[in-house]
């Protein structure tokens, strides 16, 4: 017995196209189920690549319409391994089949496994998958086979194959139920003497009386009693006994109530869709509420800062103002006018010292200052060389790298353009001697046609001249043979001598004149037979030269347009290498602006 995992692992080991492994070709085997019950959701048939093809066929029961899915095994597929359906479909497909969109299915195996996956690649391991599936199906020490397509199960045994749609199983229903337990208990019940006695009483009804078979007695109720004719034969014929399973017929009723849970099942996928519609949107509205109450917090929030900032600045200005006014005052006025001079001079002295400390303190200020300043210029002075050191040294393993990088360049552009060079000199050979050997042909073709042309005609004209000595000939013969009988009849001496003429003998008038004209007109018949002869040999003839210089001017014609098509194609092939060189001295010339 063989499964799917197993088949995968079997096309993984022995592969004939592919080169993935087993998680690749897995996910690669899922993308395509998955593809493919898409299009089955859309009733849209699916030719899977040379295994068969999974349609839909339309069955009615009185006026209701049903889709029910199929697979068709292909010929090709079923020829090549020597297999055969066990179920052969008899019903034609409605639905319109697509072939594998093998794009489509790389990027949901993309998507599946997070990693790209090639076109090339799922076609590859696709088909090798397909021809495994032949080749365990055709072997038949591989026993039994069952591979799971997800919606539903390929079956094959002794090369016999059979799809079966959803989980493989028959519906468990109560009339098959019964019919199985009735006929276990009919098999499990003993064979007696009455039921023996029931059978042979029961013949009669059946028609088994031996009416039909010579030497036997046709058989009556009373002799087929067991009391009446202890020895009772077996029947001749056995009663038939169905050994398939009686299908169960659909009532209308039925079909009704299959159809009323359809659309009550429809009512309930359409109701639970529409409460998750409103759930969603309820969830929307409360994110939603969520970020305008976050929004209005975060107002308030920069609110409730913009006021305590004002508050400061206000602060800020009112102790600016009392420092404003303190300073305001005028220095050495706010004194008692009526003052002795010592009291004067102390105060003027003391504001001297205050200025000359406030004096002192902005000097040492500034040096400070000063100082500060000088370190920072050094450090930064210190920073700037070493980063131009750097920068310099960065600049010269640029430039070599450079350097390195345009040699490296010119080394590949130049082996390029000797390849590329070689290889249009060896185009150009080839293509010399591809001309050389065309012409050489063509020569010898024409050579071998001018040649037939001039057998044919010197065969035309040695039939005619054989033609015309035969012509020649036969008359000869015929001259011969008239004048012969001529002279036969001028020797042949008559019967008698008459010594006068036969009455009626006379030439009458006018005869001789008639003589003449039908003479002449038999032989101005014959001159213009020749003539019309000598016409239609002249037409033969120039049709038969027409016929060869057409055919010369035909070929000259044709040679003529092969070599304007040579002169073109060299012209073009010309203009092609024109334009590549020039391409390559433009990008040469920009590598040495660089």
């Amino acid at each position: 017995m063989l499964n799917l995992q197993q088949l995968l692992q079997l096309v993984v080991s022995r592969p004939d196209r592919s080169n993935v492994d087993l998680r690749f070709l897995t996910h690669i085997w899922e993308a395509c189920l998955k593809w493919c019950q898409q299009q089955f959701n859309e009733k849209i048939g699916v030719r899977f690549l040379g295994l068969g093809e999974f349609c839909f066929r339309r069955d009615f029961i009185g006026e209701m319409e049903f889709w029910n899915p199929m697979f068709i095994m292909a010929e090709s597929f079923a020829r090549s391994h020597n297999l055969h359906d066990r179920r052969p479909k008899t019903h034609a497909a409605e639905a319109e089949s697509t072939d594998l969109d093998v794009a489509q299915i790389a990027q949901i195996a993309t998507e599946m496994l997070g990693e790209v996956i090639g076109r090339e690649v799922v076609d590859n391991a696709l088909r090798d998958v397909v021809d495994r599936i032949g080749e365990v199906c055709a072997d038949e020490k591989q026993g039994i086979v069952i591979l799971d397509f997800n919606f539903g199960k390929l079956i094959a045994e002794n090369k016999s194959v059979e799809f079966s749609f959803g989980d493989g199983r028959p519906p468990k229903t109560g009339k098959s139920s019964a019919g199985r337990s009735q006929a276990s208990a009919t098999a499990a019940r003993p064979f007696t003497s009455a039921s023996y006695s029931s059978l042979s009483g029961s013949d009669v009804a059946l028609g088994l009386t031996g009416a039909s078979v010579p030497g036997m007695s046709k058989k009556t109720p009373a002799a087929a009693s067991p009391a009446a004719s202890p020895v009772v034969r077996a029947p001749l014929q056995r009663p038939y006994v169905k050994h398939y399973k009686t299908t169960e017929k659909v009532t209308e009723m039925d079909l009704m109530r299959s159809h009323h849970q359809q659309l009550e099942q429809k009512e309930a996928q359409l109701h639970a869709e529409r409460e998750q519609e409103a759930k969603h949107n309820i969830d929307t509205l409360q994110r939603l509420r969520g970020e305008m109450l976050m929004d209005f917090e975060l107002r308030e929030a920069r609110r409730s800062i913009d006021m305590s900032l004002a508050e400061q600045l206000q602060q800020q200005k009112l102790e600016k103002r009392e420092r404003d006014l303190k300073n305001s005052q005028p220095v050495g006025i706010n004194y008692w006018p009526f003052r002795s001079e010592e009291e004067v001079q102390a105060t003027q002295h003391q504001v001297n010292q205050q200025q000359k400390a406030a004096l002192d303190r902005q000097l040492q200020e500034k040096l400070e200052k000063r100082a500060f300043l000088e370190s920072v210029m050094q450090k930064q002075s210190m920073a700037e060389d070493s980063a131009a050191a750097r920068q310099a040294e960065l600049a010269k393993e640029e430039a070599k790298l450079r350097q390195r990088a345009m040699a490296a360049q010119a080394k590949s552009i130049d082996r390029n353009m000797d390849d590329a060079f070689k290889r249009y000199e060896n185009y150009l050979e080839n293509r010399k001697a591809a001309i050389d050997h065309s012409k050489s042909f063509q020569r010898e073709q024409r050579y071998l046609s001018e040649q037939s042309e001039l057998l044919k005609q010197e065969e035309t004209r040695r039939r005619m001249e054989h033609m015309r000595n035969y012509l020649a000939a036969q008359v000869g013969d015929k001259k011969s043979k008239d004048e012969a009988a001529r002279l036969e009849a001028l020797h042949e001496r008559p019967y008698s001598n008459p010594t006068t003429l036969p009455r009626g003998s006379e030439p009458e008038e006018g005869e001789e004149q008639y003589v003449k004209m039908a003479l002449k007109h038999a032989l101005d018949q014959q001159v213009e037979e020749r003539r019309q002869i000598a016409t239609a040999i002249k037409q033969e003839h120039l049709q038969e030269e027409r016929k060869a210089l057409d055919c010369i001017s035909r070929e000259m014609q044709q040679a003529r347009f092969r070599e304007i098509a040579a002169r073109k194609d060299q012209k073009e092939m010309l203009d092609h290498t024109w334009q590549k060189q020039a391409q390559l001295k433009k990008m040469e010339l920009s590598l040495d602006r660089e």
